[in-house]
């Protein structure tokens, strides 16, 4: 009688215990019961179970397969022994034990539900999704059926059908802050971002110390563009739970999107800091290093990244921007074919085409016919196609395909043997098939010709600044010098043209003017782009100071804002942003205007090409062409550069842009005559 007494007082207690959350006095209780009854089924059953509460299934199993030994028939041991089966990733005995438990007790759905989890996390989606089914037709009021139905079809991307479920399970049980939670994760799937943070928040006032609903909010307002409010409620989360590294990390995310160098660089460095075997955060936090001119410790950082072999898989992108952008140009494009898009352009030439695509080159290429392909933007394109000439002066014989838009351009530059646009196939055979961008690195291993007669390969590319013996690259690297941009003559007729629009605006000289370039924040989608935008009132402070006559070349210019540009500027900013649907008027007009003054984007190609000079704005961070810290680009050599400052402040580079535009003259108009040679 005694021995029952205590046996009960011990097993009572635990529950008590259990009940409170006290795991570890229900462990200790447990295990006076199960002294005083070594064998006791329902015993081995809760101590077991307690420790699975406890998070360690590797102790709860032993003890949860002796409950169900001397239990056979008891569905809830089965269960117990099924959710440990589960801890363990063991998912086909948890499958086995759910499904016998749920024969046994057939009136339970959650075992059945049970099963069907198990089903789906061995990749058996359509047996899971069929159970479920027959469940929801039984029991059409259990909110979690619905829920690890929307679980089973998000985890194979039916976004569409999961947000219904989800939805479905919410009107069962509003409250239920993980379906909000969820719902938010398959809106953003589908970049219905507004949907998506309004799911995200009404899970966290459900529950606000629902931790990934947090940073889910704030990954969501950051692929919105809503940096301000990304920024906030990652500090709610922080609040939260100050420790958090990946709440520091998209902090950093935030402020760096709005330019604030500094603080993105203290945000990923106390990342780090929390957890320092996280490969991603290592390099997020060397790149921003990097970019913010800190070169030294950066690249000392992406090593560390690199070491890091737990993680390594998670790393997000070649470092191709950041070898680049510091003259790194031998593995920079090396990594630079590593880009996500080339591997799908690839596969869709494959496809179309049956086009193998090359990244490589041999030596000899005499006699041999190079197609060379179009993959990115035009910006891009015109870039990349620079480099066409040096593959002629190796003994290739080149067709390029191009963008319809430019290919009369690239035939007036007469850098290719044929060029056809982008609905055209090549009439010879092709011995090798090229996208534009593997350009750099298929030429750099090949010795030129006698008949290439452009400057000769640098003996030496040498950056002092970069002997780090534990960097894993040869930093003395031989290398082709880098190819100077297309020379593309204007139509004479159209620089005629374009003058007599000129002289109805105003004297010479002119200045042209862009001010956006990139995908507009809130319409991006989740994988970030670049975009840059200038503040239109200090931009207008700034152009106040020269007296030349001012032209809007912006491409697609939001209401209102050549009205707000002009009085910002003090007089009319005249409209030439038409132009930008004809390019070849706007090669003209390139051509024939004094200066040029805007943040990167298509017409800057164009400008070069038309040998003339302009000014630059360049965001923070960096676009790699424009590299980080330094007043000029190699690409670009005779442009001055303005660069928004490491807070997010373009003060500074808007006021030396005044003063220098208060110096220029008007040369005399160009002529027909008088253009560039190709």
């Amino acid at each position: 009688m005694a021995l029952h007494s205590s046996f009960d007082q011990a097993v009572q207690a635990g529950l008590a215990a259990f009940r409170c959350g006290d795991f570890s006095g229900a462990i200790a209780a447990f295990e006076r019961a199960l002294a005083l009854s070594p064998q006791h089924p329902a015993a081995l059953d809760l101590l077991g179970t307690s420790w699975l509460a406890a998070g360690d299934p590797a102790r709860a199993l032993p003890l949860l397969e002796q409950a169900v030994q001397r239990a056979k028939n008891n569905p809830d041991a089965i269960v117990h022994l099924a959710q440990a089966y589960q801890a363990l990733a063991r998912h086909e005995d948890a499958y086995q034990q759910f499904r016998k438990a749920s024969r046994l007790a057939p009136q339970n759905p959650h075992f059945g539900e049970g099963a069907a989890i198990a089903l789906a996390l061995l990749g058996r989606f359509a047996e899971a999704e069929q159970l479920l089914l027959r469940l929801i037709a039984r029991y059409p009021d259990i909110s979690a059926l619905r829920f690890n139905l929307g679980n089973v079809y998000r985890d194979q991307q039916r976004f569409a059908d999961a947000e219904m479920q989800y939805r479905s399970a919410i009107r069962c049980a509003p409250d239920d802050a993980a379906s909000h939670n969820n719902l938010g994760s398959v809106c953003h799937s589908q970049l219905k971002f507004t949907e998506a943070a309004q799911a995200y928040r009404a899970a966290i006032a459900i529950d606000p110390q629902f931790h990934d609903a947090h940073l889910n909010l704030v990954s969501v307002l950051i692929d919105c563009g809503s940096f301000q409010e990304a920024i906030v409620a990652g500090q709610a989360s922080i609040a939260l739970a100050p420790n958090w590294a990946l709440a520091h990390r998209y902090i950093g995310a935030a402020f760096s999107h709005l330019g604030h160098t500094q603080a993105a660089l203290n945000a990923y460095a106390r990342a780090c800091a929390l957890d320092p075997n996280d490969a991603i955060h290592q390099q997020v936090h060397g790149s921003a290093l990097v970019t913010a001119g800190q070169t030294l410790a950066g690249l000392r950082t992406l090593n560390s990244a690199s070491q890091i072999t737990t993680n390594a898989n998670g790393l997000e992108h070649p470092f191709s921007d950041i070898h680049l952008a510091i003259g790194l140009y031998a593995i920079g494009w090396d990594d630079y074919r590593k880009r996500p898009a080339s591997a799908a352009i690839a596969d869709k030439y494959l496809t179309q085409h049956s086009w193998v695509i090359h990244q490589s080159l041999p030596a000899d290429l005499n006699g041999r016919h190079v197609c060379v392909l179009r993959e990115q933007g035009l910006g891009d394109e015109l870039f990349f196609l620079r480099y066409v000439p040096q593959l002629k002066a190796r003994g290739a014989q080149v067709t390029t395909r191009v963008s319809a838009k430019i290919a009369h351009f690239i035939e007036r530059a007469q850098c290719a043997d044929v060029v056809i646009d982008e609905s055209q196939l090549p009439a010879q055979v092709v011995d090798f098939f090229i996208l534009c961008g593997d350009l750099p690195h298929a030429l750099a291993g090949i010795a030129p010709q006698s008949a290439w007669t452009g400057p000769q390969p640098q003996t030496e590319y040498h950056i002092p600044e970069c002997h780090i013996p534990e960097y894993p690259i040869a930093i003395r690297v031989y290398h082709p010098p880098l190819a100077p941009s297309l020379a593309i003559p204007a139509l004479p007729e159209l620089l005629n043209h374009i003058q007599a629009r000129l002289a109805t605006y105003g004297p010479p000289p002119y200045i042209g003017i862009t001010w956006r370039a990139g995908t507009a924040a809130q319409n991006q989608g989740a994988d970030w782009l670049l975009s840059k935008a200038l503040p239109l009132t200090a931009l207008g402070a700034a152009l106040q100071l020269t007296t030349a006559t001012l032209l809007a070349l912006q491409r697609q210019p939001a209401p209102g804002e050549l009205a707000e540009l002009s009085r910002a500027c003090a007089r009319t900013v005249h409209d030439c942003t038409d132009l930008n649907d004809n390019l070849e008027a706007m090669l003209a007009l390139l051509y024939i205007i004094d200066d040029y003054v805007g943040v990167s984007n298509t017409n800057m190609h164009l400008r070069t090409a038309a040998r003339r000079r302009a000014r630059v704005l360049v965001p923070n961070p960096a676009e790699w062409r424009w590299c980080y810290n330094r007043h000029h680009s190699p690409w670009f050599p005779d442009w001055p550069l303005y660069r928004q400052s490491p807070e997010g402040e373009w003060t500074q580079a808007l006021l030396q842009l005044g003063h220098d535009l208060m110096h220029i003259n008007s040369p005399q108009p160009v002529l027909p005559n008088q253009q560039a040679k190709a």
